[in-house]
């Protein structure tokens, strides 16, 4: 749906491929938006209904345990996350390692060439 938004807006708005005109993102955004919020129907039911369904088919000690198992993951999950999301935002900072250059090095590395004595001229 994006791709057909995105040709329909390059086929409509003149200018837009020579870059005089703006896109319409908004359309753009909205179609995303509704995209993510049908997807997350189903996980934010089981999310609910889980643990009505422990309580009443398990008992209170099951769905206190299950309540504190989602707690501790929970807690866990967010400061692995929160320690990532940093991490990677510090990637492009760190330099690439460079290989040295063999003329920086050759000066080291004894040659395998008999010299020949010096002139006494």
């Amino acid at each position: 749906a994006i791709i057909e938004e995105i040709k329909r807006q390059f086929d409509e708005i003149p200018g837009l491929r020579e870059g005089k005109a703006e896109p319409e993102g908004k359309a753009i955004v909205d179609i995303a938006t509704k995209a993510a919020l049908s997807q997350m129907v189903l996980p934010g039911s089981v999310a609910i209904l889980a643990p009505v369904a422990v309580g009443f088919i398990l008992g209170p000690a099951s769905l206190a345990g299950m309540l504190a198992g989602a707690v501790a993951v929970g807690a866990s999950l967010s400061l692995f996350m929160a320690n990532a999301g940093g991490a990677s935002r510090a990637i492009p900072r760190v330099p690439k390692p460079t290989r040295p250059r063999l003329s920086a090095i050759r000066w080291v590395i004894p040659s395998r060439t008999p010299r020949a004595p010096p002139s006494r001229s």
